[in-house]
């Protein structure tokens, strides 16, 4: 289970670094700084 979990994490954190760097070819953000994401928003 353990694996399992670990994996799905670094799914959602591929995710979320994938909107990112979305957010920053839209120059909706500095290309310097992340979304304030939450993860447990995502993993909950």
């Amino acid at each position: 289970p353990g694996r399992n979990q670990n994996k799905s994490n670094e799914d959602i954190l591929s995710e979320l670094w994938l909107i990112n760097e979305r957010a920053r070819e839209k120059e909706l953000i500095e290309s310097d700084r992340l979304l304030p994401l939450k993860a447990e928003e995502y993993i909950a």
